[in-house]
């Protein structure tokens, strides 16, 4: 889904922590454990996230169904990046574990942003299809694994990415200017798309700080795709799902 770089726009060309933790092979395991989890145990348990029928839909339309398909298409996308970036000989097929940790650390660092965030525009309510299901902790932890794969996958990796294949590459604007648009709108869309049916057509009330602070934390998750990549955006999503489900959860 990128260009010339890896999913992070400022992605460093070296062989330092940096730029492993924007290598797509280290990406791609650390994603494909946490596909893993999500969809073994909601197998089980069942899951109410809608980006992954969203995505089933779509490839519905165009003739392709299968109900993990979107992993396979995220995990292939990662994978195809991968081999992109080893014919033009900058990186090796080796795994760093130790970018695949920093990835997990550095996605709980970068929560401290939206935890001021959060406390300025208002808390945040764990839905109420966790509350009311069975074993609603587990149930929580794995909306928030799945939330973060896939939501960061669509807002942040797709919409980016096309977003600089239109105007970058075919009306030849200026990236960083893309790149700051492409966040902005992101995170707004993503704000939107967590408006229930009820609210959008105004038979309930619209919780405006909950608005606010989910376009912020859209942009936030934009600027560390861009900067940090798809892994930290991912694990800072993650995590930040995860402290709401378990300060609100019970």
């Amino acid at each position: 889904m990128k260009r010339e770089k890896d999913q992070c726009v400022f992605a460093p060309d070296d062989h330092s922590y940096g730029a492993e933790v924007h290598r797509p092979l280290n990406q791609l395991v650390l994603v494909a454990g946490l596909l893993l989890f999500f969809h073994a145990f909601s197998a089980k348990l069942g899951s109410a996230l809608l980006v992954p029928e969203y995505l089933r839909y779509v490839f519905s339309m165009m003739g392709v169904a299968g109900k993990f398909l979107p992993a396979i298409v995220i995990l292939v996308v990662l994978f195809a990046q991968h081999l992109m970036h080893l014919g033009r000989g900058k990186h090796k097929h080796h795994i760093s574990f130790t970018a695949i940790i920093g990835m997990v650390v550095e996605g709980a660092i970068s929560i401290l942003p939206l935890i001021a965030a959060n406390w300025m525009t208002g808390k945040i309510p764990v839905p109420a299809q966790i509350r009311e299901q069975s074993h609603p902790m587990l149930r929580g932890v794995l909306e928030s694994v799945g939330a973060g794969v896939y939501e960061e996958f669509l807002f942040r990796m797709v919409f980016i990415s096309i977003a600089l294949l239109i105007f970058t590459d075919a009306m030849k604007r200026k990236e960083n200017r893309v790149v700051v648009g492409a966040i902005v709108v992101s995170g707004i869309l993503f704000a939107l798309c967590h408006l229930s049916g009820a609210q959008l057509h105004g038979a309930a009330a619209i919780r405006w700080g909950s608005v606010v602070f989910l376009a912020l934390a859209g942009m936030w998750w934009g600027v560390l795709f861009a900067w940090r990549g798809f892994g930290v955006a991912v694990c800072s999503h993650i995590c930040w799902d995860l402290l709401v489900v378990f300060f609100n959860g019970h």
